[in-house]
């Protein structure tokens, strides 16, 4: 039974005892996470887990994109990773992401009613995708060999700018 729960301040002399119980357990839940570790812990995924390294022009291992053998055919994070591994270090916005997944038939997103917070909700809990800013991702793998060729050309630019140099 639940009549002994930790923390449900239901006394049975609230007007709104269910929500009440429902309301101070979330309270509970929330005010015990610290928010700096809240996200930390559901990343999904290793670094490096999307990358394989080649030979540089100059003799140096560069990574490149892989998709990560976890990612089945058909889903959000599989569809992002596809549409972003073909953007280039500044990454798309959500809706463009969303846009492309569909267009490209990669995910049906048709059913959801929103579809942009279900491409976002995905990829904010994947170390396979960095936010380089804000509703804008790329793959973590695309943004190290950028580094790496570029020998840090894009330091600082954090997504912003032209449009991936056309």
């Amino acid at each position: 039974g639940g009549a002994n729960k930790k923390g449900g301040h239901n006394n049975g002399n609230s007007s709104s005892g269910v929500t009440n119980t429902t309301t101070s357990n979330a309270a509970m839940t929330s005010s015990s996470n610290n928010s700096s570790n809240r996200g930390k812990a559901a990343k999904l995924g290793t670094e490096g887990e999307d990358e394989e390294e080649i030979d540089g022009p100059d003799g140096s291992k560069i990574p490149v994109p892989k998709l990560p053998l976890r990612f089945t055919p058909g889903t959000v994070k599989a569809a992002a990773w596809h549409v972003l591994s073909a953007a280039g270090p500044t990454g798309l916005g959500i809706v463009e992401i969303a846009r492309r997944m569909q267009r490209q038939g990669l995910r049906d997103l048709r059913s959801s009613k929103t579809p942009e917070a279900t491409v976002a909700g995905a990829l904010s809990r994947d170390l396979v995708f960095a936010r380089v800013a804000p509703a804008t991702y790329a793959l973590r793998a695309v943004l190290a060999a950028a580094e790496r060729l570029a020998g840090g050309l894009f330091e600082g630019r954090k997504g912003r700018g032209g449009g991936g140099g056309e």
